[in-house]
């Protein structure tokens, strides 16, 4: 069994064997993993409750990445700093303090706020997180088995939509040839 290294995908930095308590407490109960420093732009996300997980484990066209593809995934989208950048701009243009009143505002009129829909806030993290992806996604060193996976298993998923169990299965035999096994 390979031991992978699990990245932050903000800054890039090793996650594995954080070298405080408290870190590793953190990377038990928050939704990403870090390695222990606590930059403006990581608790910016903690205080407007985004958590873009979920989107790093599928190429989002039917893809499920391997665990060495998210390790690289994660360390590629660090190291590029991308998304950190988007993060950066967007924490200017929508602080979080205001976006806690605006919250709250609307609880206290009886607005019933989402979160994750209030003032386009985590729409624009959303995409700022899934272009960061997609750069990092073309880098990845088995990236066209990644897109060919992701577009056999949308294929299928077509084919039993539409009943068509046969090619369904002719579909699943190519997957499983040229998966992510």
């Amino acid at each position: 069994m390979t031991y992978l290294t699990q990245y932050d995908w903000i800054d890039g930095g090793a996650v594995n064997e954080p070298a405080d308590f408290w870190t590793r407490v953190a990377n038990t109960y928050l939704p990403w993993k870090t390695n222990g420093k606590l930059s403006e732009n990581k608790q910016f996300l903690i205080d407007v409750g985004f958590n873009g997980v979920p989107s790093l484990t599928s190429n989002g066209r039917g893809g499920e990445y391997t665990a060495a593809q998210r390790s690289e995934l994660t360390n590629l989208m660090g190291k590029s700093g991308y998304f950190n950048e988007q993060i950066t701009r967007i924490r200017n243009s929508k602080p979080a303090k205001e976006f806690r009143e605006l919250y709250h505002s609307a609880q206290e009129q009886q607005l019933n706020p989402d979160v994750k829909t209030l003032n386009n806030l985590h729409k624009e993290l959303d995409m700022a997180l899934n272009n960061a992806k997609k750069q990092a996604e073309a880098l990845l060193t088995d990236a066209e088995r990644v897109r060919v996976t992701g577009n056999l298993t949308r294929v299928q998923d077509n084919q039993l939509r539409q009943g068509n169990l046969e090619t369904a299965k002719e579909t699943n035999e190519l997957l499983r040839k040229y998966g992510n096994n």
